[in-house]
């Protein structure tokens, strides 16, 4: 029994060099492609091999219906030069060369387009779309890891649907029952409509006294706005400066009232506490436009264990990164939203399957663009 290394342009053509050459009984042990070559490593018998060049009359040739059996002896020896294959290709390399960083890395670069075969075109390039997404480095890990193997765009979304369905918390209500409701968030975000919004919902759901507390707002111009939007709606606002003056308020606060703080965030470190200590019931929510930044975001995620986020500015057609970023890093759950400052436009509530829904839009708008027809062409290859 040998080995040897045939060299061919084509596997097809490699294979019928060797059946030509060393006949039926010779075994291809290996196939390397590189550079646009087939290298071909081959056991024969070396006998038939030359009987087989030797005659030229198929007359003279024997058939045999019975395939010929490889004895123990010259499995031993396959197994042997297999083990001296790199040897065999060039006796000059020894061991300590060949297993050299530098050899490893050729090695490498030979095996690559065999280990290209396996790998997944759909997620490959979702995660390619996620690399040039403006977004976070946990949410595109977080993408990544509920993405399994998909075959093709549906089942890119199904799983990205299921895996994000399990693995973030529920939302929840804003309960009509708690007499404190905290809005934080930073400026311009929409939490004083929103505080607006809530107060008005609650004067008509409850026969309870409902007042907005406005607290650290430097803002002259948007105090004034919200008491005469509060005005119209005939819900009382005060204004404090200080924490001891919202102290008073609280303690003096009657059972039975709602109060609805507008607090701004640049004061939230000191009033949180504060209210949680007069009233633990209190449920302390933190306001988030859809297209926050998501750098001022994690600064104010870590502030307190917020009861939920509050969405706002939903009307835009954007995914809210910075709602995802929440559910999934920090484990806030969704609650209700706003889609614009209008008073008239009312809250609604906002579900998992919003953010969800938003996210598949992109990926199915962007995976097919036309600026990636590299993408879009692989993938419809697969339907």
């Amino acid at each position: 029994m040998k080995i040897e290394l045939i060299k061919s342009n084509g596997l097809s053509n490699g294979i019928k060099d060797i059946s030509e050459r060393f006949g039926p009984s010779a075994l291809i042990l290996r196939n390397i492609k590189s550079d646009e070559q087939e290298f071909l490593f081959v056991a024969h018998d070396n006998i038939v091999a030359r009987q087989k060049s030797k005659r030229s009359d198929l007359g003279n040739r024997v058939a045999s219906d019975e395939p010929s059996k490889a004895s123990k002896q010259d499995i031993e020896i396959v197994k042997r030069a297999l083990k001296e294959l790199p040897k065999s290709i060039n006796p000059s390399i020894n061991e300590e060369k060949y297993n050299s960083p530098q050899q490893m890395r050729m090695d490498e670069k030979i095996r690559q387009p065999d280990s290209g075969k396996t790998k997944n075109v759909v997620k490959e390039h979702f995660r390619d779309l996620m690399l040039t997404t403006p977004t976070s480095a946990h949410i595109k890990q977080f993408l990544d890891n509920v993405v399994d193997e998909p075959n093709n765009q549906t089942e890119l979304l199904s799983q990205l649907r299921s895996g994000m369905m399990e693995n973030l918390p529920n939302p929840i209500d804003i309960a009509l029952d708690k007499k404190i409701h905290v809005l934080t968030g930073g400026h311009g975000v929409g939490k004083t409509s929103v505080a607006l919004k809530i107060a008005s919902q609650l004067c008509s759901a409850s026969e309870h006294k409902v007042s907005i507390i406005s607290f650290g707002a430097d803002d002259s111009v948007g105090l004034a706005k919200l008491q005469n939007s509060a005005k119209s709606l005939k819900i009382p606002v005060v204004a404090v400066n200080d924490v001891s003056e919202l102290s008073k308020i609280l303690y003096l606060k009657k059972p039975e009232d709602i109060y609805i703080i507008d607090l701004e965030i640049a004061v939230a470190k000191k009033a949180i506490p504060l209210i949680r200590e007069i009233n633990s019931s209190s449920q302390i929510h933190l306001v988030v436009p859809s297209d926050a930044s998501l750098e001022s975001f994690w600064r104010h995620c870590e502030l307190d264990n917020w009861e939920s986020i509050i969405l706002t500015r939903l009307d835009l057609p954007l995914v809210p990164w910075t709602a995802l970023e929440g559910l999934s890093r920090f484990k806030i759950p969704l609650s209700i939203g706003s889609a614009s400052k209008d008073i008239n436009s009312g809250l609604v509530r906002v579900s998992n399957s919003n953010v969800i829904r938003s996210l598949e839009d992109y990926v199915a708008q962007h995976i097919n663009n036309e600026n990636n027809k590299s993408i879009r062409a692989r993938i419809s290859a697969l339907h």
